[in-house]
């Protein structure tokens, strides 16, 4: 076995997942007699039997429900990817971290970080309020990009 057809993967998971020919056929908007060969094809390049007839429907043998098992985790992770490629084209925008110290006015640290809003690349602005030691905290491992405060930092 030279390398995995993923079509033929997507048609067996599809049969495994509906229990038959037509049904699987239906969804993949094919004709049935294209899924049957193209799982004939799939069994012979693998050398095992995926399905056994059970009355009208088909059954997975020992072998179909292993590689099943295993398309469910390819297809799943294909979707993730999908998913992920779909999230960064809708974020465009650059995240724009700042913790703002409770003692801070909720006007003034909007007009200090107002400008960051009109840049030209889009920003997503993230405000995140607390007490200043740990806003401090989560500036020195990188969960923040600034802290708006009303005096300096403390010493340490």
């Amino acid at each position: 076995m030279n390398a995995l057809n993923f079509k033929h993967l997507r048609y067996f998971w599809m049969v495994a997942k509906t229990g038959s020919i037509v049904r699987a056929a239906e969804q993949l908007h094919l004709a049935p007699h294209s899924i049957s060969g193209q799982l004939k094809e799939f069994e012979e390049t693998l050398g095992v039997d995926l399905f056994r007839r059970a009355g009208r429907n088909l059954e997975l043998t020992d072998a179909g429900q292993r590689i099943l098992s295993h398309a469910e985790d390819i297809f799943n992770i294909g979707d993730e990817l999908l998913d992920a490629l779909r999230e960064q084209k809708e974020k465009k925008t650059l995240p724009f971290r700042v913790g703002i110290a409770d003692s801070v006015s909720k006007a003034v640290a909007y007009r200090l970080v107002e400008p960051a809003l009109k840049l030209e690349e889009p920003v997503r602005l993230i405000c995140r309020e607390g007490r200043l030691a740990s806003l401090l905290a989560e500036l020195s491992i990188h969960r923040l990009d600034m802290i708006i405060a009303t005096g300096p930092c403390p010493h340490t």
